[in-house]
């Protein structure tokens, strides 16, 4: 989401408002060849700060009607109802290979304890679910062992998450594979996501996901 650096909108603000002042004073004080001059004095110097409002505030209010900008958008509650437990992958800089895939993919991570969400300190964070920003077709979520650790396995985990989502959302496909680092779970729909409709499907989908994350690390 973007956001305009407040001392850029507090310089702004107070231009516009000593741009009115100049104005009214202008008036108030008589039209002349002086006032005027004056005035286009006083107003130049004001007027680079209420531009680079103007192109704050068109940046701020630009939407970004791509499948990632309606994602990313729809996700920031979710990311607010389990901060710090979600957050949006941002790929290093110094891994080439990292950046070159977050072009393509959407990625979320999440923290390695859910004790996160009640002030626990966590710096480390795993994959919780990829989705291709180019053809959204499908989710996948990722069950790490080191997430829920014993006496879980992670392809148990997998097969609740998958028995759910055949149950609740029986429209997609969900199928689980296991690897060697844990488990993973796809739900594919079938269809490209593109509508406000299909985006609330995914949020609703994540949601649940998450709150199966969560109940099952609560077994423990």
């Amino acid at each position: 989401m973007k956001t305009i650096d407040k001392e850029k909108l507090l310089a702004g603000m107070l231009a516009v408002i000593a741009l009115a002042a100049i104005i009214c004073e202008m008036i108030f004080s008589g039209i002349s060849t002086a006032s005027v001059a004056s005035a286009v004095k006083d107003i130049a110097g004001i007027l680079v700060d209420v531009i680079v409002l103007l192109v704050a505030l068109k940046a701020f209010v630009k939407k970004d009607d791509t499948f990632r900008g309606k994602l990313e958008s729809a996700m920031e509650e979710i990311e607010k109802s389990y901060a710090p437990l979600i957050q949006e992958h941002k790929a290093k800089e110094t891994n080439q290979s990292d950046v070159n895939k977050n072009v393509t993919y959407i990625r979320y991570d999440i923290a390695n304890k859910v004790e996160a969400l009640f002030g626990v300190e966590c710096n480390d964070y795993m994959r919780f679910f990829e989705i291709n920003a180019q053809t959204p077709d499908k989710i996948t979520f990722f069950v790490r062992k080191k997430f829920f650790g014993e006496p879980f396995t992670p392809d148990i985990i997998a097969e609740h998450i998958k028995g759910f989502c055949d149950k609740n959302y029986n429209q997609y496909t969900t199928t689980y594979s296991t690897d060697k680092d844990g488990a993973s779970i796809t739900v594919s729909f079938g269809k490209t996501l593109e509508t406000c409709e299909d985006i609330k499907s995914l949020i609703s989908i994540v949601d649940d996901v998450l709150l199966l994350y969560i109940a099952e690390y609560k077994k423990k």
